[in-house]
């Protein structure tokens, strides 16, 4: 499957229309083998042709925009499928058919976290979100689905002057077939509700942080060393799945993570790698624990075991998967950790913990939560603002002023402002490397984290 992928082309058509030739940028969707560089038109093009080109129309942006969302929709279908997760698993031999609501809501909700992350504008996830309704409702008119999925239309009513009257409309519009209440699909927030977000565990959070572990070595031991290095180094998902075998460095001051670009190293293969990128190239200081070296051990040992077997088909990635030997893309990575969330509040839900539980269903998080894990790691060890800002590999403050505004601190934001500018000026390259002493360190242990 990792030879073709779905792409948007564009062409002229020709209509006769009164005895008149009017050309029509036309657009559809393709099928190109990768190996060959040959791009087969695909029947979907039906999809983009009924629904949204107009006669005489020369503009393809009408046409083009649902088309890309298809593709990448498609494509991100394909790639979880090449990495052997539970729900895609089907489509290998049922293709189009095969096709469920929870695909698309899985697709919608790693969009979202993006937007909630900064990444993508909520308004630009929305309108996947119509496209993709509209996408649906097509495959069930065409009879292309096994599921009998419900499709239904809202009735909105607006009202227009003319001429000093008033005028009562009705416009139909498809319904979101995503928020039906049982997908549980994550929307990016809107406008009004753009700080709700989840950054932290709150004063347990080292109690919480290893239950969460615990969990994670369970349910995604293919991740759990990446999980790891997410609360006690602050990475985000994309510069998580690009370390490599030679990523962790011992020096005097400790345990870093040489944190880099390595997508020529481990997703060649990828043709959109927008979830494997790494925002700042940095030397990461590590909170380095007993629970951290065991995983990392741990993680090495699998490595040879799979490179023993044969199964190892790249030598270079820290993370792979262990049912298919290729490194963990940032898709497969969000879609496992979130498996590990779920467990993990069922798991509090079970041992009636509701106000904890409460405390964290109530507002969405992924992957992102652990970077404010390890920011309030950062406070409780001492760190001033200048320090945690460089320790998270931030070039300004910010993505800080929330957790900020909930300690007492001696920097002005002023001065801390001036330091994390000068530590990138001089950075060779602009690789920074952040810093622990030795007391802040024994702090973490001590009082945080246990000796």
């Amino acid at each position: 499957m990792n030879n073709y992928r779905y792409v948007v082309r564009e062409y002229p058509t020709y209509q006769v229309i009164n005895n008149k030739i009017y050309t029509i940028d036309s657009v559809g969707i393709g099928v190109e083998d990768i190996e060959r560089n040959i791009v087969f038109p695909s029947p979907l093009t039906n999809f983009i042709r009924s629904n949204y080109r107009r006669k005489k129309s020369g503009s393809v942006s009408s046409q083009s925009n649902p088309a890309y969302t298809i593709c990448q929709f498609l494509n991100y279908c394909r790639d979880m499928v090449e990495e052997e997760i539970d729900e895609f698993l089907p489509l290998k031999e049922k293709g189009i058919k095969g096709l469920t609501l929870k695909h698309g809501s899985l697709f919608i909700s790693d969009l979202s976290i993006q937007s909630r992350e900064g990444e993508l504008k909520g308004s630009y996830v929305m309108s996947k979100v119509k496209h993709l309704n509209k996408f649906y409702a097509w495959l069930k008119e065409e009879n292309l689905l096994e599921e009998d999925i419900k499709v239904f239309y809202q009735v909105n009513k607006y009202s227009s002057y003319i001429d000093g009257n008033r005028y009562e409309k009705e416009l139909t519009i498809l319904g979101d077939m995503f928020d039906n209440g049982e997908l549980d699909t994550i929307y990016p927030p809107t406008q009004d509700k753009i700080t709700e977000k989840l950054s932290d565990f709150g004063k347990d959070r080292a109690k919480l942080v290893k239950e969460f572990l615990d969990v994670a070595m369970d349910v995604a031991e293919d991740i759990y060393l990446g999980i790891c290095f997410q609360f006690f180094g602050g990475l985000r998902r994309g510069e998580v799945v690009n370390l490599t075998r030679h990523s962790l460095l011992t020096r005097p001051q400790g345990k870093y993570l040489d944190v880099d670009d390595n997508q020529e190293l481990l997703f060649l293969h990828k043709k959109n790698s927008k979830s494997e990128q790494v925002k700042i190239r940095r030397y990461q200081s590590l909170f380095w624990n007993s629970t951290l070296e065991y995983a990392y051990k741990e993680q090495i040992a699998k490595l040879k075991l799979l490179e023993q077997k044969g199964k190892l088909k790249n030598k270079h990635a820290l993370l792979l998967s262990s049912r298919t030997g290729q490194p963990i893309s940032g898709n497969s990575y969000w879609y496992q950790f979130n498996k590990v969330k779920q467990a993990f509040l069922k798991k509090i839900l079970d041992e009636g913990r509701i106000s904890t539980y409460q405390k964290l269903s109530d507002i969405d998080w992924s992957t992102h939560l652990t970077r404010g894990v390890f920011t309030h790691f950062c406070f409780d060890a001492g760190l001033s603002i200048s320090e945690v800002a460089l320790a998270r590999g931030d070039s300004n403050l910010n993505s800080l002023l929330d957790y900020i505004e909930e300690r007492t601190v001696q920097e002005t934001l002023t001065d801390a402002l001036n330091v994390v500018r000068v530590a990138f000026d001089k950075a060779p390259n602009r690789k920074i490397t952040s810093e622990f002493s030795d007391t802040q360190l024994s702090k973490w242990r001590g009082d945080i984290y246990g000796a």
